[in-house]
Protein backbone atom coordinates (compact mmCIF):
# COMPACT_ATOMS: atom_id res chain seq x y z
CA UNK A 1 0.00 0.00 0.00
CA UNK A 2 1.08 3.54 -0.77
CA UNK A 3 1.70 6.26 1.81
CA UNK A 4 4.06 9.47 0.91
CA UNK A 5 7.10 8.38 3.71
CA UNK A 6 10.12 10.24 4.83
CA UNK A 7 12.08 7.71 2.67
CA UNK A 8 15.54 10.16 2.70
CA UNK A 9 15.67 9.26 5.69
CA UNK A 10 15.16 6.11 6.59
CA UNK A 11 17.25 4.25 3.81
CA UNK A 12 20.59 4.06 3.49
CA UNK A 13 22.52 5.55 0.60
CA UNK A 14 23.45 2.16 -0.87
CA UNK A 15 19.31 1.39 -0.99
CA UNK A 16 18.58 4.89 -2.01
CA UNK A 17 21.40 4.61 -5.37
CA UNK A 18 19.99 1.19 -6.18
CA UNK A 19 16.34 2.27 -5.96
CA UNK A 20 17.33 5.23 -8.30
CA UNK A 21 18.98 3.21 -10.99
CA UNK A 22 16.30 0.87 -11.20
CA UNK A 23 13.48 3.83 -11.38
CA UNK A 24 16.32 5.92 -14.01
CA UNK A 25 16.12 2.10 -15.83
CA UNK A 26 12.36 2.36 -16.49
CA UNK A 27 11.86 5.82 -16.88
CA UNK A 28 14.36 5.25 -19.59
CA UNK A 29 12.55 2.18 -20.94
CA UNK A 30 8.94 3.66 -21.10
CA UNK A 31 9.34 7.13 -21.08
CA UNK A 32 9.91 9.33 -24.21
CA UNK A 33 12.65 11.43 -23.83
CA UNK A 34 11.70 14.98 -22.14
CA UNK A 35 7.59 13.60 -21.48
CA UNK A 36 5.98 14.39 -18.46
CA UNK A 37 5.49 11.21 -16.96
CA UNK A 38 3.00 12.42 -15.10
CA UNK A 39 0.45 13.31 -18.21
CA UNK A 40 0.63 9.67 -19.13
CA UNK A 41 0.98 7.39 -16.14
CA UNK A 42 -1.83 5.77 -16.54
CA UNK A 43 -1.45 4.56 -20.43
CA UNK A 44 2.45 3.36 -19.34
CA UNK A 45 0.86 1.10 -16.83
CA UNK A 46 -1.89 -0.04 -18.55
CA UNK A 47 1.00 -0.85 -21.85
CA UNK A 48 2.54 -3.36 -19.03
CA UNK A 49 -0.62 -5.12 -18.98
CA UNK A 50 -2.24 -3.78 -15.68
CA UNK A 51 -5.50 -2.61 -15.13
CA UNK A 52 -5.89 0.44 -13.38
CA UNK A 53 -9.52 0.64 -11.33
CA UNK A 54 -10.65 3.14 -8.68
CA UNK A 55 -12.03 2.52 -5.02
CA UNK A 56 -13.98 4.37 -2.27
CA UNK A 57 -11.15 3.47 0.50
CA UNK A 58 -13.58 5.07 3.26
CA UNK A 59 -11.69 2.36 5.77
CA UNK A 60 -8.18 2.80 7.21
CA UNK A 61 -5.95 -0.03 6.86
CA UNK A 62 -4.91 -2.63 9.50
CA UNK A 63 -2.58 0.23 11.34
CA UNK A 64 -4.96 2.17 11.08
CA UNK A 65 -3.62 4.29 8.10
CA UNK A 66 -5.27 5.48 4.88
CA UNK A 67 -5.17 3.19 2.33
CA UNK A 68 -3.98 4.87 -0.96
CA UNK A 69 -3.40 2.22 -3.38
CA UNK A 70 -3.39 -1.42 -3.72
CA UNK A 71 -1.05 -3.96 -6.29
CA UNK A 72 -3.87 -7.05 -7.10
CA UNK A 73 -1.13 -9.36 -9.11
CA UNK A 74 -2.99 -12.10 -10.97
CA UNK A 75 -3.15 -15.77 -10.62
CA UNK A 76 -3.79 -16.91 -14.56
CA UNK A 77 -0.94 -17.26 -15.71
CA UNK A 78 -2.02 -17.02 -19.60
CA UNK A 79 -4.23 -13.86 -19.20
CA UNK A 80 -1.30 -12.27 -16.34
CA UNK A 81 -3.48 -9.57 -16.39
CA UNK A 82 -2.97 -7.39 -13.38
CA UNK A 83 -4.58 -4.60 -10.99
CA UNK A 84 -3.59 -1.83 -9.35
CA UNK A 85 -6.72 0.12 -7.12
CA UNK A 86 -6.63 3.34 -6.32
CA UNK A 87 -8.21 5.45 -3.82
CA UNK A 88 -11.00 7.41 -5.83
CA UNK A 89 -11.23 10.01 -3.21
CA UNK A 90 -7.45 11.17 -3.50
CA UNK A 91 -6.50 14.16 -5.37
CA UNK A 92 -4.79 13.18 -8.70
CA UNK A 93 -1.59 14.08 -7.45
CA UNK A 94 -2.28 11.91 -4.66
CA UNK A 95 -2.85 9.01 -7.17
CA UNK A 96 -0.34 9.69 -9.79
CA UNK A 97 2.38 9.33 -6.60
CA UNK A 98 0.41 6.17 -5.34
CA UNK A 99 0.51 4.56 -8.90
CA UNK A 100 3.81 4.90 -9.55
CA UNK A 101 4.66 3.36 -6.19
CA UNK A 102 2.30 0.45 -6.62
CA UNK A 103 4.24 -0.14 -10.10
CA UNK A 104 7.57 -0.11 -8.27
CA UNK A 105 6.34 -3.71 -6.77
CA UNK A 106 4.91 -4.67 -10.05
CA UNK A 107 8.15 -4.36 -11.23
CA UNK A 108 10.25 -5.43 -8.88
CA UNK A 109 8.01 -9.01 -8.76
CA UNK A 110 8.65 -8.91 -12.84
CA UNK A 111 12.57 -8.53 -12.82
CA UNK A 112 13.63 -10.00 -9.70
CA UNK A 113 16.84 -7.58 -9.03
CA UNK A 114 18.45 -9.27 -6.56
CA UNK A 115 20.67 -7.03 -5.10
CA UNK A 116 17.90 -4.47 -4.22
CA UNK A 117 15.27 -7.34 -3.27
CA UNK A 118 18.11 -8.12 -0.30
CA UNK A 119 18.39 -4.75 0.88
CA UNK A 120 14.76 -4.74 1.14
CA UNK A 121 14.64 -6.58 4.00
CA UNK A 122 11.45 -5.55 5.60
CA UNK A 123 7.78 -4.54 4.81
CA UNK A 124 8.31 -1.43 5.83
CA UNK A 125 11.88 -0.56 3.99
CA UNK A 126 10.11 -1.90 0.55
CA UNK A 127 7.02 0.77 1.38
CA UNK A 128 9.86 3.24 1.85
CA UNK A 129 11.30 1.77 -1.57
CA UNK A 130 8.02 2.85 -3.22
CA UNK A 131 8.08 5.97 -2.39
CA UNK A 132 11.47 7.26 -3.55
CA UNK A 133 11.08 5.25 -6.51
CA UNK A 134 7.68 7.18 -7.05
CA UNK A 135 9.62 10.45 -6.71
CA UNK A 136 12.36 9.49 -9.00
CA UNK A 137 10.13 8.11 -11.54
CA UNK A 138 7.86 11.12 -11.36
CA UNK A 139 10.69 13.54 -11.00
CA UNK A 140 13.05 12.35 -13.65
CA UNK A 141 15.94 14.43 -12.29
CA UNK A 142 17.34 16.21 -15.11
CA UNK A 143 13.63 16.97 -15.98
CA UNK A 144 12.62 18.04 -12.43
CA UNK A 145 16.11 20.20 -12.38
CA UNK A 146 15.40 22.35 -15.08
CA UNK A 147 11.86 23.18 -13.88
CA UNK A 148 12.77 24.07 -11.14
CA UNK A 149 15.96 26.77 -12.61
CA UNK A 150 13.19 28.02 -14.90
CA UNK A 151 10.86 28.76 -12.01
CA UNK A 152 12.76 29.52 -9.24
CA UNK A 153 13.42 33.21 -10.45
CA UNK A 154 12.22 36.32 -9.14
CA UNK A 155 9.38 34.51 -6.95
CA UNK A 156 9.40 33.49 -3.41
CA UNK A 157 10.58 29.53 -3.10
CA UNK A 158 7.08 28.19 -1.70
CA UNK A 159 5.66 29.43 -5.29
CA UNK A 160 8.18 27.29 -6.67
CA UNK A 161 6.94 24.73 -4.86
CA UNK A 162 3.80 25.08 -5.89
CA UNK A 163 4.70 25.33 -9.46
CA UNK A 164 6.62 21.90 -9.55
CA UNK A 165 3.64 20.58 -7.76
CA UNK A 166 1.05 21.33 -10.74
CA UNK A 167 3.94 20.97 -13.53
CA UNK A 168 4.99 17.15 -12.38
CA UNK A 169 1.23 16.34 -10.88
CA UNK A 170 2.72 15.34 -7.65
CA UNK A 171 2.23 16.04 -3.75
CA UNK A 172 3.84 18.68 -2.21
CA UNK A 173 5.18 16.74 0.44
CA UNK A 174 6.99 14.45 -2.50
CA UNK A 175 8.15 17.78 -4.51
CA UNK A 176 9.43 19.25 -0.92
CA UNK A 177 11.58 15.94 -0.61
CA UNK A 178 12.94 15.23 -3.86
CA UNK A 179 13.97 18.93 -3.73
CA UNK A 180 16.01 17.75 -0.39
CA UNK A 181 17.78 14.84 -2.23
CA UNK A 182 18.71 16.55 -4.86
CA UNK A 183 20.14 19.75 -2.78
CA UNK A 184 18.00 21.72 -4.25
CA UNK A 185 16.02 23.19 -0.89
CA UNK A 186 17.53 26.13 0.37
CA UNK A 187 18.07 25.63 3.73
CA UNK A 188 15.91 28.58 4.82
CA UNK A 189 13.29 26.45 3.37
CA UNK A 190 13.87 23.20 5.05
CA UNK A 191 10.41 23.82 7.50
CA UNK A 192 8.65 22.50 4.65
CA UNK A 193 10.17 19.26 5.37
CA UNK A 194 7.96 19.63 8.31
CA UNK A 195 4.76 20.80 7.04
CA UNK A 196 2.14 18.09 5.71
CA UNK A 197 0.49 17.85 2.44
CA UNK A 198 -2.73 19.29 4.29
CA UNK A 199 -0.77 22.14 5.75
CA UNK A 200 0.81 22.60 1.70
CA UNK A 201 -2.25 22.53 0.58
CA UNK A 202 -3.38 25.48 2.87
CA UNK A 203 -0.24 27.66 1.92
CA UNK A 204 -0.84 26.87 -1.60
CA UNK A 205 -4.52 28.40 -1.58
CA UNK A 206 -3.47 31.30 0.01
CA UNK A 207 -0.33 31.99 -2.52
CA UNK A 208 -2.13 31.18 -5.47
CA UNK A 209 -5.51 29.85 -4.94
CA UNK A 210 -6.64 26.52 -5.29
CA UNK A 211 -6.14 23.90 -7.73
CA UNK A 212 -8.42 21.17 -9.43
CA UNK A 213 -5.42 18.60 -8.92
CA UNK A 214 -5.32 19.18 -5.23
CA UNK A 215 -9.22 17.80 -4.74
CA UNK A 216 -10.87 15.14 -5.04
CA UNK A 217 -10.40 13.36 -8.47
CA UNK A 218 -13.53 11.12 -8.45
CA UNK A 219 -12.29 8.94 -11.55
CA UNK A 220 -14.58 7.04 -13.57
CA UNK A 221 -14.22 3.56 -11.13
CA UNK A 222 -15.86 1.62 -14.15
CA UNK A 223 -12.94 2.83 -16.92
CA UNK A 224 -11.73 -0.69 -17.20
CA UNK A 225 -15.76 -1.81 -18.12
CA UNK A 226 -15.39 0.58 -20.67
CA UNK A 227 -12.92 0.52 -22.14
CA UNK A 228 -14.02 -3.61 -22.62
CA UNK A 229 -17.05 -2.17 -23.91
CA UNK A 230 -15.07 0.10 -26.47
CA UNK A 231 -13.20 -2.72 -27.41
CA UNK A 232 -16.43 -5.50 -27.98
CA UNK A 233 -18.15 -2.72 -30.62
CA UNK A 234 -14.79 -2.53 -32.43
CA UNK A 235 -14.47 -5.92 -32.49
CA UNK A 236 -18.08 -6.16 -33.79
CA UNK A 237 -18.63 -8.49 -31.03
CA UNK A 238 -21.58 -6.08 -29.32
CA UNK A 239 -24.15 -3.22 -30.93
CA UNK A 240 -24.08 -0.11 -30.65
CA UNK A 241 -27.70 -0.37 -28.92
CA UNK A 242 -26.18 -2.90 -26.77
CA UNK A 243 -23.20 -0.63 -25.77
CA UNK A 244 -25.22 2.58 -25.43
CA UNK A 245 -27.40 0.75 -23.15
CA UNK A 246 -24.81 -0.41 -21.20
CA UNK A 247 -22.94 2.64 -21.00
CA UNK A 248 -25.97 4.70 -19.99
CA UNK A 249 -25.62 2.79 -16.96
CA UNK A 250 -21.83 4.20 -15.75
CA UNK A 251 -20.58 7.11 -18.38
CA UNK A 252 -23.47 9.28 -19.66
CA UNK A 253 -20.62 11.14 -21.47
CA UNK A 254 -19.18 8.24 -23.48
CA UNK A 255 -22.81 6.71 -24.41
CA UNK A 256 -23.84 10.22 -26.19
CA UNK A 257 -20.27 10.01 -27.46
CA UNK A 258 -21.05 6.45 -29.20
CA UNK A 259 -24.89 7.24 -30.06
CA UNK A 260 -23.49 10.23 -31.97
CA UNK A 261 -21.22 8.25 -33.68
CA UNK A 262 -24.02 5.61 -33.92
CA UNK A 263 -26.19 8.27 -35.70
CA UNK A 264 -23.61 9.29 -37.79
CA UNK A 265 -22.90 6.29 -39.81
CA UNK A 266 -26.57 5.56 -40.22
CA UNK A 267 -26.44 8.80 -42.10
CA UNK A 268 -23.64 7.42 -44.28
CA UNK A 269 -25.67 4.61 -44.97
CA UNK A 270 -28.71 6.23 -46.07
CA UNK A 271 -27.03 8.63 -47.99
CA UNK A 272 -25.28 6.08 -49.75
CA UNK A 273 -28.56 4.61 -50.50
Amino acid sequence: MAAITNYVEKLDSITLKEVQNFASKYYNQLVNKGVNVGELLDELVAELDIDVLYFDFNQPGAEGEAIHGIYLRSQDQSKRVHKIIINNNDSEKTQNFTLAHELFHHLLIEEKPAKLIKLLSDDKLMERAGDHFAACFLMNSKIFEVNHDFLNKNRPFEEVVMKLSDVFITPYESVVRRLYELNLLPDRNHYLLELREEELIIRREKFLGPTVLDASSQKNTFQPYINLLIKGLEEDKISYLNAIKRLNKVSLKKAQEIEQTYREELAEIEADD
